[in-house]
C-alpha cells in the first residue's frame, strides 16, 4: 500500500535508505560532505545568508504601519474580584506581555520579499504601472529564491545521503587482527554475523 502512493524518485531514495548504500563514486562522495570556511560560517550563523539578498528587512515606519499601544487597553483593576493576589498576578502579567511584544514589533525588522511590499499590491488594483514592474520583479525574486532554497535542500540531501552509510560503515566496523585470541576472534565474528542477518531481516522485513 506504501509503496503504491511513491513516486519513482521516492522509491529509490527509500531503497537507498534501507540498504544503506553509499555512493560508489567517491570524488562525488567528498564534493557532497566537504565544506569551505564560507560554508562553515553560513551553517554556524546564519544558514540562509545566501538568500538575504531576495529579502528586505523593513521597519514599521517603513511600511507605514503605527506603532503599537505598549499599554493593556483595558482597565478591569477597580472589580472587586481584580484585588485578589492571583489576579493582581495575572494582569500585570498581562501588562507586562503587552509591553514586551509591543516593544519586539515596534523595534524588531519585518522581512519581507524584495519589492512586495503591501503598498504595491494595493497600487496595482488601482492600475498603477510602476507597482506592476515591482511585482513582477518580487515574482522574479521569489522563483530564484524558491530555486536557491531547493538547492540547498537536495545539497543537505546528498550529504545525508553519503554520510549515513559512511558513518555505519565506521561504527560497525570490526578489525580481527591475527594476534587475536581465538575466543575474541569468535566474539567479532559472531558479533558480525549478527549485524548481517540483522540487516537482511529488517531489509526484507520492510519491502
Amino acid at each position: 500500500m506504501f509503496n503504491s502512493v511513491l513516486k519513482p524518485s521516492e522509491k529509490t531514495l527509500l531503497e537507498k535508505y534501507r540498504s544503506n548504500s553509499p555512493n560508489e563514486n567517491l570524488e562525488e562522495i567528498l564534493s557532497n560532505i566537504s565544506a569551505d570556511s564560507k560554508l562553515i560560517q553560513n551553517l554556524t550563523h546564519k544558514p540562509l545568508n545566501e538568500c538575504e539578498n531576495m529579502i528586505s528587512c523593513l521597519s514599521r515606519n517603513d511600511l507605514g504601519l503605527s506603532n503599537i499601544n505598549p499599554i493593556l487597553s483595558f482597565d478591569v483593576t477597580r472589580h472587586e474580584a481584580a484585588n485578589t493576589a492571583p489576579a493582581i498576578s495575572v494582569l500585570n502579567r498581562f501588562k507586562d506581555d503587552v509591553a514586551a511584544y509591543a516593544n519586539a514589533a515596534n523595534t524588531e525588522s519585518i522581512i519581507k520579499i524584495s519589492k512586495l511590499l503591501d503598498q504595491d499590491v494595493f497600487n496595482y488594483f488601482k492600475g498603477d504601472e510602476n507597482a506592476q514592474i515591482h511585482l513582477q520583479q518580487a515574482l522574479d525574486n521569489l522563483n530564484l529564491l524558491s530555486l536557491k532554497i531547493q538547492q540547498l535542500k537536495d545539497s543537505d540531501l546528498r550529504m545525508v545521503q553519503d554520510t549515513i552509510p559512511l558513518l555505519h560503515k565506521a561504527a560497525n566496523w570490526v578489525y580481527i587482527h591475527e594476534t587475536d585470541s581465538a575466543e575474541l576472534k569468535q566474539k567479532k565474528t559472531r558479533f558480525i554475523m549478527n549485524k548481517m542477518v540483522n540487516y537482511y531481516f529488517l531489509h526484507h522485513t520492510l519491502k
